[in-house]
């Protein structure tokens, strides 16, 4: 019994938990069991809980995507969404042609719109001042712009629903180019439009082809008009804006060129080598096909330089230091809207030269002044800078004197650069006084100026260093005479034109720098110079202005020949002091 007993009993190896010998392991086992058995339940609910609402979170985040997604689609479609009826709804419709441009449009009852079209003075200023229009209708309605060419020539149709509103033809040599680029302020999507302001539709500009290179297409500077078609919604009863002739930073331009929005205008450079000279850029056409892209472009350069009283030569700009900076080369020249300099105590940069100033009143002219610092010798030269829209190929230079200045006898303006469009022909009077065409100009060689010197003999000579030639005077009698329609003033003109008719066709010396390879249309310098400044008598041969011409054999700062023999490489007006009439420069398309 007794061992049956013991065996039946229970033992440690049964349902009684092992303790220590004071009972707390049993106690701790059992704490342990607990926490994981409700630590378990509450992760089972909480991912329960998470999972019945996460579903329901993210439609939350997704609905207003959703939303956006479905509006923008709805916008989108084919159809026009008119989401404001009081203002101007408009989109633009799936191409069904390279040809054919389509809008749907939503103009308010009360809206007094037109329909514009114009294919000549196009740019990215302004629309057109000349333009065809017809009263756009309100409600909503499509437009369709056709634009095409055939043997007949250039075609600018404008359809307003199936009806045709507006044409415009032009002649098959209207324009040469195969290629044009397009643009226009119209979504894709149907978008709000301010009823009061302009919406241009397309603006499509027509590419050139370079005259010389065939079909090579040229790229149309900023602010020059283009041929093409643009189509535009306007106001009816507002004024047409016109794009200012000038350009400046501050009306629209990006950049440091003032002057002609389509001619000839001014840089304002501070490279190594350009600072103390006025760079010139000839208008786009009359360097047509010349490439002005990048650092290799170089414009021609003007160096005005006064000559005081007691003098033997006159300053360099270019070559003077500053009084502020004496290790440094070079004037640094600040243009100003006025003459008076304590107008504008601080100096300011081109880009915020005003219009308002600088053109003022009579939206054809426009005046700015170049102010030099104080010269070695205490001259203050003041360069008035005139830019006449009748004449976008030329700019011109009215000296003064700055208060405080020393006195000067004489100012020189000596071009820089010329040796790029290789003129080699002056353009003279007969002479013959007794002849009805006595002032009939004829051109003479750049050799005849230089008869000491074999040009045949230069042109084929290998030169170890630069040689520039002596200068020579032109006879101011001897220039042809130009008349002022304006106040009928005699003037002289000088004329320097080019033997090259394609560049294309120059063989360039091997090693040239690319800014030298000039591959544009053929052209022309021309100075445009007053006789006597105003003044009669025994005054007069002291006022007149003396005229030279300088020969180089090769291009500047190189070894390297010009190709066919020696090029004018400078040419200087010398103007007594004081200026009463500007001297007039251009370059032009000699084509």
């Amino acid at each position: 019994m007794n061992q049956a007993s013991q065996i039946n009993a229970p033992g440690p190896q049964d349902d009684q938990p092992i303790t220590d010998a004071d009972g707390s392991g049993a106690e701790t086992n059992r704490k342990q069991q607990t926490r994981l058995r409700f630590g378990l339940l509450e992760l089972l609910l909480l991912i329960a809980a998470v999972a019945s609402w996460l579903p329901v979170w993210i439609a939350r985040q997704e609905i207003p995507k959703l939303k956006a997604e479905i509006e923008t689609m709805r916008l989108s479609s084919l159809e026009l969404i008119v989401t404001d009826p009081a203002q101007l709804n408009a989109r633009i419709l799936p191409s069904i042609s390279s040809n054919v441009s389509s809008w749907k449009y939503f103009a308010p009852d009360d809206a007094a719109l037109d329909l514009r079209l114009a294919t000549q003075g196009i740019n990215s200023l302004e629309p057109p001042s000349e333009f065809e229009s017809c009263a756009l209708p309100t409600g909503e309605h499509t437009v369709h712009v056709e634009f095409k060419s055939d043997a007949k020539g250039y075609h600018a149709l404008v359809y307003l629903d199936d009806d045709l509103v507006l044409q415009q033809h032009h002649p098959k040599d209207w324009v040469k180019s195969g290629s044009s680029s397009s643009s226009g302020g119209v979504s894709a999507q149907s978008s709000v439009y301010p009823v009061d302001e302009t919406l241009t539709l397309v603006n499509r500009k027509i590419s050139q082809w370079h005259p010389l290179h065939g079909r090579n297409t040229l790229t149309m500077p900023v602010g020059y008009d283009s041929k093409g078609t643009c189509v535009w919604i306007a106001p009816r009863h507002d004024a047409v804006e016109v794009a200012s002739n000038f350009q400046l930073k501050t009306n629209g331009f990006a950049g440091s060129a003032f002057g002609h929005r389509q001619g000839m205008r001014v840089q304002h450079l501070q490279a190594k080598g350009r600072i103390g000279l006025l760079s010139i850029e000839p208008s786009w056409y009359a360097t047509l096909g010349e490439n002005r892209w990048g650092s290799n472009y170089t414009p021609v350069g003007i160096s005005v330089r006064p000559l005081v009283a007691g003098a033997a030569q006159p300053e360099v700009p270019e070559l003077q230091a500053p009084t502020d900076v004496p290790s440094e080369t070079g004037l640094t020249i600040t243009i100003r809207e006025t003459l008076d300099e304590s107008a504008d105590a601080k100096p300011r940069p081109p880009s915020s030269l005003s219009p308002v100033d600088a053109i003022g009143d009579d939206p054809m002219t426009m005046h700015l002044f170049a102010h030099y610092p104080a010269f070695a010798s205490g001259a203050k030269p003041i360069v008035e800078i005139l830019f006449d829209a009748k004449h976008p190929n030329r700019i011109g230079f009215l000296p003064h004197a700055a208060p405080g200045s020393a006195e000067m006898e004489a100012i020189e303006f000596v071009t820089q650069f010329d040796a790029k469009f290789l003129w080699r022909q002056v353009e003279l009077s007969s002479g013959d006084k007794e002849s009805a065409e006595a002032d009939a100009p004829h051109l003479v060689p750049l050799a005849k100026f230089y008869p000491e010197h074999d040009f045949r003999n230069l042109a084929t000579a290998e030169q170890t260093e630069p040689m520039e030639l002596p200068w020579q005077t032109v006879s101011l009698d001897e220039l042809p005479q130009v008349q002022s329609v304006q106040d009928e003033r005699n003037r002289r003109q000088l004329t320097l034109r080019t033997d090259v008719k394609d560049s294309t066709k120059l063989t360039f010396p091997l090693g040239l720098p690319q800014q030298w390879e000039y591959e544009g249309v053929p052209n022309l310098q021309r100075w445009v110079l007053p006789v006597s400044q105003g003044v009669t008598g025994d005054q007069q041969a002291a006022k007149r202005p003396t005229v030279e011409v300088r020969a180089v054999v090769n291009y500047p700062g190189t070894q390297l020949a010009t190709p066919g023999g020696p090029v004018i490489g400078n040419v200087r007006i010398t103007l007594p002091m004081p200026v009463t009439e500007a001297v007039w420069y251009e370059i032009i398309s000699d084509m």
